[in-house]
């Protein structure tokens, strides 16, 4: 199930893994909430969100309490679907579930990315200081897991821009440690993000000697992402980036960069990077 999800377009990892499913329930497999698990995120890679909630609710729904893994990571799943959305009061009340479902759990996935990510979502629905006690507690639980590198790099990149505009100087010093750890991940999504978020800071804080480079890296990292449409993303919010140097130093230069990350958002329907570009 895992090699076709990973490695098969998805119209046809999505029909081998409905039949793994079927078969793993006939014997009465808990792999086949995993396999469900799988089945939701290529329906998210498919934007097919509501199909996606589905498969997440069969998981919720019959997986016996003991399962708290499965169950965790099904909720957080449901949680980072309403995260895209912007329905941030659904998002952190699934945040906030799979953290409980969970607690008895030493799943970096659960303890550190479930925490970030309701950090980031508590600031926004609950001011800053509730946020920032979210966050700090989470930067404490980070300490137990230090090799793992995607759940580390999404607190510190949630820390960083957390941080951004009361305490410029902290985020920029998150968003460097943030590009350290992706560059421990054979991914170069995760460098391309993680240099794209510094840049970003650098670039709001006047200092855009530094902030050419940083965007620079995130181009150079991004042309090397193997999934098509992951690339034109990273590229589009790189774009975005530079724009939004040239703003401070030649506006003329910036309109046509900027359009053009709206009309490629506008086209995948990336509602969450189109507000801000």
């Amino acid at each position: 199930t895992t090699l076709f999800a990973d490695s098969l377009k998805p119209p046809e990892a999505s029909a081998r893994v409905v039949e793994a499913r079927r078969l793993l329930m006939r014997g009465g497999s808990p792999l086949a909430w995993w396999a469900a698990q799988y089945l939701a995120r290529i329906q998210s890679m498919r934007h097919d969100e509501e199909g996606a909630l589905r498969a997440i609710r069969s998981v919720r729904d019959s997986a016996p309490p003991q399962y708290t893994l499965a169950r965790s990571l099904a909720v957080s799943s449901a949680g980072l679907i309403y995260d895209t959305r912007s329905d941030y009061v659904h998002a952190v009340a699934a945040y906030d579930s799979a953290m409980q479902e969970g607690q008895r759990t030493d799943e970096p996935e659960i303890v550190l990315r479930n925490a970030s990510w309701l950090a980031a979502l508590t600031t926004v629905l609950r001011g800053r200081d509730e946020g920032w006690r979210v966050l700090y507690a989470t930067l404490l639980t980070s300490k137990p897991f230090p090799t793992q590198s995607r759940s580390l790099l999404s607190v510190w990149s949630l820390a960083a821009l957390s941080t951004a505009t009361e305490a410029p100087r902290l985020s920029l010093r998150f968003w460097d440690e943030a590009v350290r750890i992706s560059q421990r991940i054979e991914n170069p999504a995760f460098v391309a993000v993680a240099h794209k978020g510094r840049a970003s800071q650098l670039a709001q804080m006047g200092m855009i000697a530094l902030a050419n480079p940083a965007v620079d890296s995130a181009f150079a990292a991004a042309k090397r992402a193997s999934d098509a449409r992951v690339r034109a993303t990273l590229l589009s919010d790189a774009t975005l980036v530079r724009g939004l140097i040239a703003l401070r130093t030649s506006p003329k230069e910036a309109d046509s960069a900027l359009q053009r990350v709206v009309d490629d958002y506008r086209e995948s329907n990336y509602s969450r990077g189109l507000a801000p570009a």
